[in-house]
Protein backbone atom coordinates (compact mmCIF):
# COMPACT_ATOMS: atom_id res chain seq x y z
CA UNK A 1 0.00 0.00 0.00
CA UNK A 2 1.16 3.27 -1.09
CA UNK A 3 0.30 5.09 2.59
CA UNK A 4 2.35 2.04 4.55
CA UNK A 5 5.63 2.60 1.98
CA UNK A 6 5.75 6.40 2.73
CA UNK A 7 5.95 5.80 6.53
CA UNK A 8 8.42 3.16 5.97
CA UNK A 9 10.87 5.72 4.21
CA UNK A 10 9.76 8.37 6.37
CA UNK A 11 11.38 7.10 9.56
CA UNK A 12 11.18 9.30 12.14
CA UNK A 13 11.61 12.72 10.50
CA UNK A 14 9.05 15.12 10.87
CA UNK A 15 6.35 15.87 7.90
CA UNK A 16 6.99 18.82 6.22
CA UNK A 17 3.37 19.48 5.68
CA UNK A 18 1.71 18.03 9.15
CA UNK A 19 -1.87 19.59 8.33
CA UNK A 20 -1.97 17.03 5.23
CA UNK A 21 0.54 14.39 6.24
CA UNK A 22 0.26 13.02 9.61
CA UNK A 23 3.03 11.70 11.31
CA UNK A 24 2.54 8.49 11.92
CA UNK A 25 0.69 5.47 9.82
CA UNK A 26 -1.79 5.09 12.60
CA UNK A 27 -2.62 9.10 12.55
CA UNK A 28 -3.49 8.56 8.73
CA UNK A 29 -4.99 5.18 8.88
CA UNK A 30 -7.58 6.91 11.56
CA UNK A 31 -7.78 10.16 9.47
CA UNK A 32 -8.77 8.12 6.72
CA UNK A 33 -11.31 5.87 8.32
CA UNK A 34 -12.99 9.19 9.83
CA UNK A 35 -13.41 10.55 6.34
CA UNK A 36 -14.72 7.81 4.85
CA UNK A 37 -17.23 7.18 7.81
CA UNK A 38 -18.30 10.87 6.98
CA UNK A 39 -19.00 10.13 3.62
CA UNK A 40 -20.55 7.36 3.89
CA UNK A 41 -22.95 9.22 6.52
CA UNK A 42 -23.61 12.13 3.93
CA UNK A 43 -24.54 9.60 0.87
CA UNK A 44 -27.08 7.58 3.72
CA UNK A 45 -28.42 10.80 4.24
CA UNK A 46 -28.39 11.75 0.55
CA UNK A 47 -30.04 8.52 -0.68
CA UNK A 48 -32.42 8.86 2.52
CA UNK A 49 -33.31 12.13 1.20
CA UNK A 50 -33.76 10.89 -2.44
CA UNK A 51 -36.38 8.19 -0.96
CA UNK A 52 -38.19 10.80 0.69
CA UNK A 53 -38.57 12.68 -2.30
CA UNK A 54 -39.60 9.66 -4.91
CA UNK A 55 -42.53 8.94 -1.41
CA UNK A 56 -43.67 12.36 -1.80
CA UNK A 57 -44.03 12.70 -5.51
CA UNK A 58 -46.08 9.37 -5.34
CA UNK A 59 -48.30 10.17 -2.58
CA UNK A 60 -49.08 13.19 -4.84
CA UNK A 61 -50.02 10.96 -7.46
CA UNK A 62 -52.09 8.38 -4.79
CA UNK A 63 -55.41 10.12 -5.04
CA UNK A 64 -55.67 10.52 -8.67
CA UNK A 65 -54.89 6.48 -8.89
CA UNK A 66 -57.30 5.60 -6.64
CA UNK A 67 -59.91 7.75 -7.99
CA UNK A 68 -58.93 5.95 -11.46
CA UNK A 69 -59.18 2.60 -9.66
CA UNK A 70 -62.40 3.51 -8.40
CA UNK A 71 -64.14 4.50 -12.12
CA UNK A 72 -62.06 1.74 -13.11
CA UNK A 73 -64.35 -0.92 -10.47
CA UNK A 74 -67.37 0.80 -10.65
CA UNK A 75 -67.55 0.49 -14.86
CA UNK A 76 -66.47 -3.06 -14.08
CA UNK A 77 -69.37 -3.75 -12.09
CA UNK A 78 -71.74 -2.09 -14.28
CA UNK A 79 -70.44 -4.34 -17.00
CA UNK A 80 -71.09 -6.84 -14.68
CA UNK A 81 -74.79 -6.11 -14.00
CA UNK A 82 -75.86 -5.46 -17.71
CA UNK A 83 -74.39 -8.34 -18.55
CA UNK A 84 -76.76 -10.46 -16.11
CA UNK A 85 -79.49 -8.34 -16.95
CA UNK A 86 -78.81 -9.13 -20.78
CA UNK A 87 -78.85 -12.55 -20.10
CA UNK A 88 -81.85 -12.39 -17.90
CA UNK A 89 -83.81 -11.02 -20.68
CA UNK A 90 -82.68 -12.89 -23.58
CA UNK A 91 -83.62 -16.26 -21.28
CA UNK A 92 -87.13 -14.66 -21.04
CA UNK A 93 -87.06 -13.73 -24.82
CA UNK A 94 -86.36 -17.23 -25.48
CA UNK A 95 -89.33 -18.71 -22.94
CA UNK A 96 -91.55 -16.11 -25.09
CA UNK A 97 -90.59 -17.46 -28.38
CA UNK A 98 -91.26 -21.22 -26.86
CA UNK A 99 -94.56 -19.98 -25.49
CA UNK A 100 -95.96 -18.70 -29.33
CA UNK A 101 -94.32 -21.69 -31.03
CA UNK A 102 -96.48 -24.08 -28.58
Amino acid sequence: MLIQNYYRQKGIRQPTHPDFIKSTFDDAANTIVTNLKTLFTEAELYQFSEQLDNIEQLASQLPCLLFEQIVNEIKLYILQEMNIHQNRIQFDLNQLNELRVS
